[in-house]
């Protein structure tokens, strides 16, 4: 099985200083702050986050998402279905899945697909756009009739089974640590959800993964390589 070395101060600061400057959650601390940090700032960090992953649990102040809702809609504001459900979560648990996302290319370049353009190899959306329009202007160069079709999983990351992502992730090899981890922080997780510039109560969800979290994205194209399997045969 795969084993990740532990987390250093130096690559956790590595992993501060070139995280995107993106909003707060819950504990209010941008992720541009913690570039901001000191070296024994980023080793004491770096401490805690092994010890989570040697089976300590994770803060209680840490463990509070705050979902937004952005209008997918413009023409019907007012369904609830026309909305995503972003997490913001804690600047550190983004660190901490930054950080585990890089020391983890090794293993998921064992099983990731160059067919699937997120959350798996160094690929983004722009990939995904130019290669396809690279393929459609080539059918078009040699006069060769083609179609399409798309598949969208209606509100994907709130339908996902935790317990089938947990089992999934363990037969592929994810390293205990990290799983043990990443479940430990979805099961205690107390979301929030933000409307109105105000904030509800809070609850935890019966199913379902963070969409936006680094590991989250990783977890669905797990979940995706199967049925892209079965597909390409």
């Amino acid at each position: 099985m795969f084993s990740p070395s532990a987390i250093t101060g130096e690559a956790l600061a590595e992993e501060c200083r070139k995280a995107a400057h993106t909003s707060p959650g819950l504990d209010g601390m941008e992720p541009a702050e913690m570039s901001l940090f000191s070296d024994c700032t980023y080793d004491l960090i770096a401490e805690l986050l092994n010890a989570i992953e040697g089976g300590a649990e994770w803060p209680s102040g840490m463990t509070k998402g705050k979902a937004v809702f952005m209008q997918k809609d413009p023409e019907n504001p007012a369904d609830p279905m026309a909305q995503r459900v972003l997490m913001m979560l804690p600047a550190l648990y983004r660190r901490w899945a930054g950080c585990r996302l890089a020391g983890l290319r090794s293993w998921i370049e064992k099983w990731a697909k160059d067919c699937i353009f997120a959350g798996a190899l160094p690929l983004g959306a722009e990939d995904a756009w130019y290669l396809f329009m690279l393929h459609i202007e080539k059918l078009n160069l040699e006069h060769v009739d083609y179609c399409g079709g798309m598949v969208d999983i209606s509100k994907f990351f709130d339908q996902v089974n935790r317990e089938l992502v947990y089992k999934v992730a363990r037969l592929a090899g994810i390293p205990t640590g990290i799983l043990g981890a990443y479940m430990k922080y979805q099961e205690h997780l107390k979301v929030y959800n933000e409307l109105g510039g105000g904030l509800g109560q809070p609850y935890e969800r019966r199913c379902g993964i963070p969409q936006g979290d680094l590991i989250s994205m990783l977890i669905a194209a797990l979940l995706m390589g199967p049925w892209v399997h079965n597909v390409q045969k």
